[in-house]
């Protein structure tokens, strides 16, 4: 014992590994047998020595077995020690290696298409307890690097909209980033389709491929470099080559390395994704055997067509999932949710409660979500007529497995005995939607009431806040007025534009929606644009030689006039309102474009003034000239 907690002192100081800690604990038990052993053979000596020469033997016997395990575990201690020795080591080199190439690094990020907001988040994973099958049978998939399914490379996992698809992935990506093997995540969104898009995807990965691994990050410098025309490149096949086949050659990390692509369907449009789909597929053959991609889809014919039945990927859809285990999970997801602040469940259910909404919900996670949603936020008085109402409402679902809900929740906000005070209410849910459908990125309430400050088309309407207020089981948003509004499933969006779905409330077009916003957003940024509008203590300076610029950014423009800068081009040509304010933005061009072009610069958005001004001038039937 005194030779073994000699070694141990002599560590004191040092930071113990979570292996150290193991054979600490079996030591510190050891001892304490040990001890146990010595107090009971001084207890009664009197005993002991009655009966010495019957005992001594198994005595002798025992404390040889108690050095034999003290020895034991000093070696372990001692292994453990060298083997994490080796490890720090190890990752001490490729620190090293990284310190080295931090100059060169530096240049990277600076490609102009990295989605910032694309990766997963982990208020999204799987309700603990949920879709244990499903996530071990894809775990088995990906850590499998050397077993039959050594030919596909690709988990593809379809399904229809709300049946958990984008909670398994982001579980997925949750799992494989704790065990530092998640490569990239990038997830698709049409609530944030100006970053969240097949354009952003191959740059995307490879950035965080080089952030993963420096042999990576050295062979994308060595293709890419200081060449800006291909770090700019849309093309989906210049950037697949360029930044992940001939880099991906290089690579030397070992065991899985995992990345996760979440709603393809939602990277645009049947026409934008063919090109994605090809490059895709043609990715395949270039990914060493070690790499392995969770993707998940609606399960679009193109999608289909293009993926499934390639020998590369193996598919699953969520309806080969058993339903006895989907109904569980939905029933355990449902008797979670329904509890009050302290966690105890609403005393005016009980288990065959949940059990009918479980059924109603026929394997959508998502009809459970909302459902959900709507008793918690209903008075503690009214929960019982909602959980009545939604498992008895007579809707029926048209395409849309998730129609039915949709139609009773808006409904029931604007139902009204009186007519016009409906068409009030119809058209309040609707400017309210209509905005954030055409929103490039998401906007919270805060930066919406600014823009209507900004407008002199509109003021803040107390009908908008009503109809914010009463849709937290559709958006986000609605509760904390900082975060942005977006709709909390994608199939909302799809809902809202598709006629034989929605009814009366059906977007047949956004163009109002756009004249909101370019009417805002013209207004603002001729407000916020001036000379020095960041106060720099001279104009000779470059950007790189401020101190503290992007605080000076943030204080000066606000999140909407940040928005206003950007996108003030893309609302004006797809408003109806081209003619009523060529003038105005003919003025604008003239004596503001330099300062538009400066905000462009602080705000490192230079890249979108080209896209911004063709679009105007086409709109606008040339008349600006622009480039001539």
């Amino acid at each position: 014992m005194i030779n073994v907690y000699s070694d141990i002192d002599m560590t004191a100081d040092l930071k113990k590994s979570k292996a150290q800690e193991k054979v600490f604990d079996s030591l510190s038990k050891q001892t304490l047998e040990c001890g146990y052993f010595i107090l009971d053979y001084y207890k009664d000596r009197s005993k002991w020595q009655d009966a010495f020469k019957n005992i001594l033997p198994k005595t002798d016997t025992l404390i040889s077995k108690y050095e034999d395990q003290f020895n034991k575990l000093r070696d372990a201690l001692q292994c453990y020690t060298a083997i994490e020795t080796q490890f720090i080591v190890q990752r001490m080199f490729e620190k090293i290696e990284k310190v080295e190439n931090t100059m060169e690094n530096m240049a990277l990020p600076d490609m102009p298409y990295y989605a910032i907001g694309a990766r997963y988040q982990m208020g999204k994973r799987c309700l603990a307890g949920t879709r244990e099958d499903l996530l071990s049978k894809i775990r088995a998939y990906i850590d499998n690097v050397n077993g039959h399914h050594d030919a596909s490379r690709v988990f593809l996992l379809t399904g229809l909209s709300g049946t958990g698809k984008s909670s398994v992935a982001h579980s997925i990506a949750e799992h494989y980033d704790t065990l530092n093997r998640l490569g990239s995540s990038f997830c698709f969104n049409k609530n944030k389709l100006a970053t969240c898009n097949a354009e952003h995807l191959f740059s995307t990965i490879a950035l965080d491929l080089a952030q993963f691994d420096p042999s990576f990050g050295k062979a994308l410098i060595k293709y890419v470099g200081n060449k800006q025309s291909l770090r700019g490149a849309q093309d989906l096949k210049e950037q697949l080559k360029n930044f992940i086949c001939l880099p991906i050659q290089e690579l030397t990390f070992v065991g899985p390395i995992v990345i996760v692509i979440d709603a393809l369907d939602e990277s645009g449009s049947v026409n934008s994704r063919a090109q994605l789909l090809e490059s895709f597929t043609a990715m395949l053959s270039h990914l060493p055997s070690n790499f392995r991609i969770l993707l998940t889809s609606r399960p679009e014919n193109d999608i289909v067509k293009a993926l499934v039945g390639n020998q590369r990927i193996h598919h699953l859809n969520m309806s080969d999932v058993s339903k006895e285990s989907t109904n569980n999970d939905i029933l355990t997801y449902i008797q979670s949710e329904l509890r009050d602040a302290k966690g105890i469940p609403y005393p005016v259910f009980q288990n065959q409660h949940y059990d009918i909404l479980a059924m109603k919900a026929e394997g959508l996670f998502q009809w459970a979500y909302i459902a959900c949603s709507v008793i918690r936020e209903s008075t503690p008085g009214g929960m019982f007529g909602e959980f009545t109402s939604l498992t008895s409402n007579t809707f029926k679902p048209n395409k849309g497995p998730l129609d039915d809900i949709y139609l009773y929740v808006l409904s029931a906000l604007v139902a009204s005995p009186n007519t016009s005070q409906k068409d009030r209410k119809v058209d309040a849910l609707k400017t309210l939607l209509g905005q954030v459908l055409v929103a490039f990125e998401p906007l919270s309430a805060d930066s919406l009431k600014e823009m209507y400050n900004m407008s002199p088309k509109s003021a803040w309407m107390d009908d908008f806040d009503w109809a914010l207020s009463k849709l937290g089981a559709l958006l986000t948003g609605v509760i904390d007025r900082s975060e942005p509004i977006q709709f909390i499933h994608t199939s909302f969006r799809d809902f809202l534009t598709n006629e034989p779905h929605s009814g009366e409330f059906y977007f047949e077009n956004t163009t109002h929606s756009h004249e909101l916003f370019a009417w805002g957003t013209l207004h603002t940024i001729s407000k916020v644009l001036k000379f020095n509008m960041c106060d720099f203590p001279s104009s000779y300076c470059a950007n790189s030689d401020v101190s503290g610029l992007e605080k000076r950014v943030d204080i000066y423009f606000s999140v909407w006039s940040k928005y206003a800068i950007q996108y003030w081009g893309h609302h004006f040509v797809e408003s109806s309102l081209i003619a009523e304010l060529e003038s105005f933005v003919t003025m604008f061009l003239e004596t503001k474009l330099l300062f538009w072009l400066e905000a462009l610069s602080l705000l490192k958005l230079v890249n979108t003034a080209t896209t911004a001004l063709s679009a105007i001038n086409v709109s606008c039937k040339g008349i600006f000239h622009i480039g001539q």
